[in-house]
This record gives C-alpha cells, structure tokens and sequence, in this order.
C-alpha cells in the first residue's frame, strides 16, 4: 500500500471506531451470528469491545471450513467463540441476533428458531431482497425488533457503505446496538422507507463490484498504451482513492463541482468527458443500478411466492 493509501485506511478506521463509541449510551453486551461467510467475517472480526460473540454455522464440509478460520480468530480473542450447530438456545441473553446466511436458507434457520427469540433481541438481517415483515413471520417475532441492513465487502477493511432499515417503533437502545456494530465496519445511513434497502444493495452492496469493473477497464486502457500492468493499477486505484477522498472531504459540494475543477478548456480531461457522455456512460451507470435493484426485489417477491406470511 502507498502512505496515501494507508492514511486513507487509517481514517476510516478512526472514523468507524469512534462513530461505534459515541453511537449511543446503550452497552452492545453480546451478538450472535447465524452463517460464516465472507460478509459475517468481515463483521465478526470488528465488533469492538468488551461485546461477546458467538457464530453458529451448520454442520456441513463448507460450513466447517469457513468456521475454521474464525476459530483461529477465536483461539485469539476470547471474546469469540465459534460452533457448527444453532438451536435458539444460544440467543437468550444475546442483544443481536445477525442473519448472515444466504436467502435461500432463511426457513431452515427459521425451522430452528421460530418463536425462540428471546423479547430484548433485536433481529439484524443482512439477507438481500428478503423483507422485514417476511423475517418476522418466519421467526415468529414481532416486526418492530426486525432490521436490516446491506454492507457491503469493504467491511474487511472497516470501509463499508452500509444502509439499515429499522421500523419506526424500535427503540433507542435497538438503534444504539446495530449503529455500534454497523459503525464498526465503515459509515453507516438509516433509510426511512425499506424499499431503499434494495436501491442500498444495488449502490452500496453491490456497487464495489461495478466500481472495480470501471478501475479495471481503465487499468486495461492504461496497458493497450503502453503501461506495465502493475504500474496502471496503482495509478487507477489511488486515482479511485483520490476522487473518494475529495468527495468525502467536501460532502456538502455537489460532485459536478468537484469534478468541474479539473477539467480546463480544450485540455484533456474535456475531450475525454466528451467522449464518455457521447458513449452514454451516465445511462450504463443508471441501467446498472436499475438492474440491480429489480434483482433485489425480485429476490424478495420468490420469497414471498414460494412461502407466503402465515400472519
């Protein structure tokens, strides 16, 4: 990493600790994490101190192996454990309860834990597309304790962008405990209407991957003229690194504005403006989120479909 890049790391880091510190007076005391992915262990790994967390996977060969190296995380911090089974005995004095599990496997953690959510938990789910009032009626637990949330892969690197849905009727002790751990892994943005969840996931979610795409097509032009790859993907992703920091250092200045101080009459950055509107670049970026979103409903309408509410 260049120093830029480690400063830039740096301070999001500090960001995210002290938004997790003054996030409320209310004490995370102990979270439990249903799966073992990639998204949980990027949580998992940050959740500051003094809280306790236990991650229950299922006992299958994929689900062992990556609960095995968060059992060499726990052999380090006794604060983790870590198991390969869940019965719903495990969350009676748990704060938050995280769904951290693909979609489809929602009912076969609800068929362990419906009704067995303990009143004072809060349910924190990360599922894409699937609704809070589909998770409550699954768990059997009232939708008010019901929230979720769309983080995205930067929480490895306590980066992440992530957006929460919570009814209006959760308490100021529930918002306190999933601001601190959603805190923890970048910034954090409660949204008013669920339905922003599903634009979230397409933004934030799944934007790091049309992100990269980009840095990646300029990193393969910077090649066809000439450079060594190595050398184009360090200028491209400082470059990325550069603009973010910009952006995020003025948040009150429209990007327009921003962008607009480095473009001179007639220079380079004009004429290369030029040619991505003319190529329509702001319609791919729009088909893309659009795209993604209409997924994420989607996934949320099989759901329904497939197990409509009892309730």
């Amino acid at each position: 990493n260049t120093p830029q890049q480690r400063r830039v790391r740096e301070k999001n880091q500090t960001s995210s600790a002290t938004m997790s510190a003054n996030s409320g007076s209310a004490l995370l005391r102990s979270v439990v994490f249903y799966g073992g992915g990639a998204m949980a262990r990027a949580m998992v790994v940050n959740v500051p101190p003094p809280t306790r967390v236990l991650v229950c996977g299922r006992d299958t060969l994929s689900s062992r192996t990556r609960l095995a190296e968060l059992q060499r995380a726990a052999d380090a911090d006794e604060r983790l454990s870590v198991r390969n089974h869940y019965d719903g005995s495990e969350l009676k004095d748990t704060d938050l309860l995280v769904l951290a599990v693909k979609p489809y496997q929602l009912d076969a953690v609800a068929a362990q834990l419906a009704g067995r959510v303990p009143e004072r938990c809060v349910v924190l789910s990360v599922l894409a597309g699937i609704e809070c009032a589909r998770i409550a009626d699954a768990l059997s637990c009232d939708k008010q304790r019901v929230v979720r949330a769309m983080p995205n892969v930067a929480a490895a690197v306590r980066a992440s962008a992530t957006a929460w849905y919570g009814d209006a009727g959760l308490s100021s002790e529930a918002c306190d405990h999933v601001s601190a751990l959603l805190g923890s892994i970048g910034s954090v943005l409660r949204v008013s209407t669920e339905s922003h969840i599903d634009t979230a996931t397409a933004i934030a979610g799944s934007g790091t991957a049309f992100m990269l795409l980009y840095a990646e097509a300029n990193v393969d032009a910077a090649v066809r003229h000439g450079f060594k790859r190595s050398e184009a993907r360090q200028l491209v992703v400082q470059t990325m690194l550069g603009a973010a920091q910009l952006a995020a250092d003025e948040p009150h200045e429209h990007l327009a504005a921003i962008r607009a101080r480095v473009v001179s009459p007639g220079g380079t950055t004009a004429e290369g403006l030029y040619a991505a509107e003319n190529a329509g670049i702001r319609a791919v970026a729009a088909r893309t989120i659009d795209a993604s979103v209409e997924r994420a409903k989607q996934i949320g309408a099989e759901a329904r479909e497939l197990h409509p509410p009892t309730k």
